[in-house]
């Protein structure tokens, strides 16, 4: 098997009745999957999309998605994830910055797609799975039952996706990722969850994230079912649990803790669950031990980005509730880097650091991108010498386990002091009228910045800022106390269930200059 497309094919050959993909109103087994993405990727060639031609895919977790990735995998051709929540303005700008001459888009999208299209100059083919407006062709049309994909298809060093960064610090950046990388990223995502081809997986984050996208891919690459549904409810997902006997899970720390808030109110059988993988975001030391005491211990952490894929992983075997402290400390890590795989942590000048000692996190092997699309100057600066520059600070202990401390960009300098966030988070996590806590430095005429705690309670808890304030001083050093606390209804998140900690800072500098 040696690229992407090979799975579709080796699956309908050794397993072509077994349930491959499974949603809301429909099911295909791994035959009839293969049908489906043949004959779109036929009928695409038969439009003129070639050998390395763009094809942007706008759709929530749907058939389409998956047939439409699967096409461009056997076809040589490039996917194109845009993400669904993105402005008319800023799909725009991926269709352009990509050069994507081809859109396939859900119907519920049409509207939007239709004031993308009065933003561009170019010609562009628009594609709309379900009733087509007058300037677009119908999936249906154009993907023919029967037909098969003629000509050779795509080598391993091809190009097979560009998945766009969410662009917290400028515009988004194409990642590219090839077929290599990406058969690798699978493997690493069916060792470390030990996938089964009769395992069954629920895909509820969005897949034009690379953190679905690999669950996909690694759940596709062992012949197992996919569950995919169109968005996260935590009763609905654990609902599914029960009835479909679902194996897997693949959730932010944000959804685990809303799936043990709903599971408290009506209590299901969740014991088929073998594996929880979860990503995006540290989950509070808190948190996990709750988890863990409610869905046993099953728990599989990754730590990556869209540049690098699965870099290191914290096993279920490596989350320990008692024992040494070291040990134990090691639940507030994301692991130790997988097999072939690597972690550095270095200073300012490139130089590794002691263990303990905090630096920027550096991750190198094979499942890290190609570069950033039409950016060398960016991927010069990005990768260096082999290695991705995450901006992530973090730390490595004595056995390689890397403890991620913060966002480079986000750690707060008081007073000289530096100061960061997940570590006044997690003190104020601890709090047990506090369910989700996010910190950002504010600008401070003496200080040069203050600590501000963005915090939603508990559902009918009561705290005010300065019992949280005290709290903190109980269990972090008084100058990182949080000097401002502001109480929240929820907290802004990215799509990957990270904290749009942009967000609260644009609030918080537009009420200092409306104050």
């Amino acid at each position: 098997m040696t690229t992407l497309g090979s799975i579709y094919r080796r699956n309908a050959r050794l397993f072509p009745d077994h349930p491959a993909l499974v949603w809301e109103s429909g099911r295909l087994t791994h035959r009839e999957l293969l049908a489906r993405i043949d004959a779109m990727a036929a009928g695409l060639a038969r439009l003129g999309v070639g050998h390395g031609d763009r094809v942007a895919v706008l759709s929530k977790n749907s058939p389409l998605q998956v047939i439409a990735f699967g096409a461009c995998e056997l076809a040589g051709f490039v996917a194109v994830a845009v993400n669904f929540r993105l402005s008319p303005e800023e799909t725009a700008y991926i269709l352009a910055d990509s050069g994507a001459r081809t859109l396939v888009f859900e119907e519920e999208f049409a509207a939007t797609v239709a004031q993308v299209r009065s933003t561009l100059a170019d010609e562009r083919t628009y594609l709309c799975d379900g009733s087509a407006p007058v300037w677009a062709r119908s999936v249906d049309e154009i993907a023919q039952p029967g037909e098969s994909l003629a000509g050779a298809g795509p080598a391993p060093d091809d190009l097979a996706y560009l998945i766009y960064t969410s662009g917290t610090t400028g515009r988004p950046k194409g990642v590219m990722l090839d077929h290599r990388s990406q058969l690798w990223l699978g493997q690493e995502v069916i060792t470390a969850g030990a996938i089964r081809q009769d395992d069954r997986a629920l895909v509820v984050m969005p897949l034009y994230h690379i953190g679905a996208k690999s669950k996909q891919l690694g759940y596709a690459m062992a012949g197992a079912t996919v569950h995919l549904r169109r968005g996260f409810d935590a009763a609905e997902a654990l609902d599914l649990i029960e009835a479909e006997r679902i194996t897997g899970i693949h959730l932010a720390p944000v959804m685990v803790q809303m799936m043990l808030d709903a599971n408290e109110k009506a209590c299901r059988d969740t014991a088929s669950l073998r594996v929880l993988h979860y990503a995006s975001a540290p989950m509070p030391v808190a948190v996990l031990r709750r988890a863990i005491a409610a869905f046993g211990p099953i728990f599989v952490q990754y730590y990556g980005m869209t540049e690098t894929g699965v870099s290191t992983v914290l096993l279920p075997h490596q989350h320990v509730l008692d024992g040494a402290p070291e040990v134990v400390a090691r639940l507030a890590s994301a692991g130790q880097p997988t097999f072939w795989s690597a972690a550095r942590v270095v200073d300012e000048a490139g130089r590794d650091v002691a263990p303990g000692a905090p630096g920027e996190v550096l991750l190198a092997g094979p499942t890290v991108m190609r570069g950033y699309w039409n950016k060398p100057e960016a991927t010069a600066e990005a990768m260096q010498d082999g290695w991705m520059r995450t901006g992530d600070i973090g730390r490595l202990d004595a056995e390689g386990f890397l403890f991620i401390v913060d966002r480079k960009k986000d750690v707060i300098i008081s007073g000289g002091e530096n100061i960061f966030p997940r570590e006044v988070e997690e003190a104020l996590h601890g709090h047990p009228a506090v369910d989700q806590v996010a910190v950002i430095g504010v600008p401070d005429e003496r200080w040069g910045e203050s600590v501000k705690a963005c915090v939603v309670l508990k559902p009918g808890a009561t705290a005010s800022a300065d019992d949280l304030i005290a709290y903190s001083r109980t269990r972090i050093a008084s100058y990182k106390k949080p000097r401002f606390v502001e109480f929240l209804p929820g907290l802004p998140r990215l799509a990957n269930g990270k904290v749009d900690k942009k967000v609260l800072r644009a609030a918080a500098a537009a009420h200092r200059e409306t104050a």
